[in-house]
């Protein structure tokens, strides 16, 4: 159900709900709106810098909708915390948005849920889609996890497609080795620039690898809990990656 909301009300919403995931579930702390003699601020260890102070009735708003949960404490807003209800509603306008945001993030998912990316890589825009969907569904860090799995899985299913009828591929699991090895066979038909961005593909694969890896895993090597801003984070580097060697290998022995 769609609530009557203002464009800026949404907006509040889902900085909220970004700033709350961007902080791991057990150490979730409350937003704090602080009444300052030289202005009003919003604290919570998970907002961004200079983020936009909103204004008491919006918070008002939400309140009424039961998307957030005031805390009383005195006349005035002081204390309040995103409601399961406003995590919920937060996912329905993302579906509702029908992509990101962002303009960049935009052109790339264009480009990989078109063909021919989804007909020449079927199994790895398949999990792609599946992490990219898992990730506006929750925070916990079973749901985080599985966005790291499935972010691998992906990358495995496209390194797969790539090196298709060289011989004696390596792994399936070494994908910066089967990457690396699809390069240098490609080397010969692309322009030196080209070459060249393609071998700073392989390093930047690798770390997206160990990215997706520490997801996977839930930052237990590091000892260090993973967060929705991670798993934001390996989502949007996966699908970047694929994107820019996909349109590098397709269009680079044009421009040899």
């Amino acid at each position: 159900m769609r609530l009557l909301l203002e464009p800026e009300q949404e907006e509040l919403l889902c900085l909220l709900v970004e700033a709350s995931r961007k902080v791991p579930r057990d150490e979730g702390q409350e937003f704090k709106y602080c009444y300052d003699l030289n202005g009003n601020r919003l604290s919570h260890p998970g907002l961004p810098k200079h983020s936009p102070v909103p204004q008491i009735p919006d918070l008002e708003v939400l309140a009424r909708n039961n998307l957030i949960r005031i805390r009383p404490t005195g006349p005035r807003p002081e204390f309040f915390y995103v409601t399961p209800e406003g995590f919920s509603y937060y996912l329905q306008i993302k579906q509702r948005l029908g992509i990101p945001p962002h303009r960049v993030e935009a052109t790339v998912k264009s480009y990989l849920s078109g063909d021919p990316f989804r007909s020449v890589y079927p199994l790895a825009y398949d999990r792609w889609t599946q992490a990219e969907e898992k990730l506006w569904q929750g925070s916990s860090s079973a749901s985080l996890s599985s966005v790291g799995h499935l972010c691998r899985e992906a990358l495995q299913e496209f390194t797969a497609v790539l090196i298709q009828g060289q011989p004696n591929p390596p792994p399936k699991e070494r994908t910066v080795a089967r990457l690396r090895a699809v390069i240098a066979n490609h080397a010969g038909s692309c322009s030196d620039s080209v070459a060249a961005s393609l071998d700073a593909l392989i390093v930047f694969w690798g770390t997206v690898s160990d990215l997706v890896q520490r997801q996977e895993h839930a930052g237990q090597k590091e000892g260090a809990p993973i967060t929705w801003e991670d798993a934001r984070r390996v989502v949007f580097m996966s699908f970047y990656v694929m994107y820019e060697i996909d349109r590098a290998l397709r269009m680079g022995s044009s421009a040899a």
